[in-house]
């Protein structure tokens, strides 16, 4: 057996990784800094999506930790990848569209940035949720065969 080409990149960079597993790896990342950053860091993500910091700081502390949850069960699915957890993840981006929307309509103190971001998100978990759902679906009509 040869011994290995030290040039060559390793195995499992991102590149080499499946297109829904570089999506779950993105959202994983992101959330994981987005929920405990913003529940460690209130004033922090206040001062980005709002004008003021007198929007409701523990409805904040609440959202964190959902995002945390969500972060957490992104982790699971990149790691294991069984249709049913990325068709959770799919439900998950599905579910924060009517919520950012829902935040965008009724937040009093919103920044520009701030409504922007939420515009981008609920177009950005639209996509990756109608994605990672076909690719749940396919890998369960694959293991069913």
């Amino acid at each position: 057996m040869p011994a290995p080409d030290p040039k060559a990149a390793p195995s499992g960079v991102l590149k080499d990784l499946p297109r829904y597993r570089q999506v779950l790896l993105f959202f994983a990342l992101f959330d994981t800094v987005l929920g405990p950053g913003a529940l460690l860091l209130p004033n922090v993500y206040l001062g980005i999506m709002h004008t003021t910091g007198d929007d409701a700081a523990g409805l904040l502390a609440r959202t964190a930790t959902l995002w945390s949850i969500f972060a957490a069960t992104e982790w699971f699915a990149f790691l294991k990848g069984t249709p049913a957890v990325i068709a959770l993840v799919a439900v998950f981006r599905f579910m924060d569209i009517p919520a950012d929307l829902v935040y965008l309509a009724s937040a009093r103190t919103l920044s520009v940035i701030g409504s922007v971001i939420l515009v981008a998100a609920a177009l950005a978990n639209g996509i990756a949720g109608v994605y990672l759902w076909r690719v749940a679906r396919r890998a369960d009509g694959a293991a069913a065969s």
